[in-house]
């Protein structure tokens, strides 16, 4: 038979151990929520670090194009000026040439 101070010190072993565990699950439910969090950080981290860098990959292209576009334009207007004026030049010459050809010497 157990005796009643036997028993009393099972109870208490008990009633500890029960304790313990409780704290053992607590630790591991803190863990748990402490490792969901962290890596929920890193996740934002590591996006809001590919967010910027696509946002300056975008900046950079940007200007490249706009700066493209500016060359072209100049380059465009500068074909155009050399266009308009090879034909003040040659006008008289090529309607002397398409007359002549339309109609014939």
């Amino acid at each position: 038979m157990i005796s009643e101070k036997e028993f009393k010190e099972f109870i208490k072993y008990d009633q500890e151990t029960q304790n313990e565990v409780l704290n053992i699950h607590q630790l591991k439910l803190d863990t748990k929520k402490q490792v969901v969090d962290e890596k929920t950080k890193i996740y934002h981290s590591s996006w809001d670090t590919i967010k910027q860098k696509v946002e300056d990959a975008k900046k950079a292209l940007d200007y490249r194009v706009s700066e493209s576009v500016e060359v072209c334009n100049i380059d465009l207007n500068q074909g155009m000026i050399k266009l308009n004026t090879m034909y003040q030049e040659h006008k008289e010459q090529w309607k002397q040439e398409i007359l002549k050809r339309c109609i014939g010497d």
